[in-house]
């Protein structure tokens, strides 16, 4: 892994998972696939995953500054929401579906096994379509408003 004016330059991993994007202007939310990279080298929090999606497209510089809370919807479903925190250097809108702290658009990503295993890849799973307008997810929103 190379380092290019101050960030690390990831690699991707050729796998590819659907996610949940919660648009910042507070538009509907919507399927997307995006590509996951390697990160295990960026000793940052959530490194023991190994790789996660690609999220600098949306994010710039933010992506730096990310972080990531686990969550379940049901007995056997369960997500990790990855976002970039609210900091000054970070010029990403705030978020209309929080109460605050998150930048930018964030994204739900399913995982596999709910819990992570040390010194292995995170193992992930397509966001049902289903998923969008649930009523499971419609009342996380509301909690975290």
């Amino acid at each position: 892994m190379s380092k290019i004016d101050g960030c690390y330059a990831q690699t991707s991993t050729g796998i590819t998972v659907r996610c949940i994007r919660v648009p910042a202007n507070g538009s509907p939310l919507r399927l997307v696939d995006l590509p996951t990279t390697y990160i295990r080298d960026e000793d940052r929090e959530d490194s023991f995953l190994y790789h996660i999606p690609d999220f600098r497209p949306y994010w710039n510089n933010g992506w730096q500054y990310r972080d990531f809370s686990r969550f379940s919807l049901d007995s056997d479903s369960y997500y990790y929401i990855f976002y970039s925190f609210h900091d000054f250097q970070v010029k990403l809108p705030a978020n209309k579906y929080f109460s605050g702290g998150v930048s930018g658009d964030a994204f739900i990503v399913k995982i596999a096994d709910w819990e992570p295993v040390i010194d292995e890849w995170a193992a992930y799973e397509d966001v049902p379509d289903q998923m969008l307008g649930s009523k499971e997810l419609d009342a996380l929103f509301r909690e975290v408003a």
